[in-house]
């Protein structure tokens, strides 16, 4: 459900005003990024799809809220593609 939400957020940016969705919804979304990355549940690869979303999101609007996208790919890719 939490990967629907943010696909459809994701849409949602590229209707009128985007600049200000984006700059709204990003902390929300570097909330969810951290939270999963951190987690050390079990079923971690399953939030694969889920942080991919997110990581879509930064390379394609980062500019518009200043973010380096770089630590948040290489947090994913030493995370989730190291196995």
């Amino acid at each position: 459900m939490l990967l629907s939400i943010i696909k459809c957020g994701y849409e949602l940016y590229k209707i009128e005003n985007y600049e200000k969705l984006i700059a709204r919804a990003y902390p929300q979304l570097g909330k969810i990024f951290q939270r999963f990355v951190s987690s050390t549940s079990q079923s971690r690869s399953s939030f694969g799809l889920l942080l991919l979303a997110i990581l879509q999101s930064y390379v394609d609007y980062g500019e518009f809220v200043l973010h380096d996208v770089d630590p948040s790919l290489l947090t994913f890719f030493r995370s989730y593609l190291s196995r």
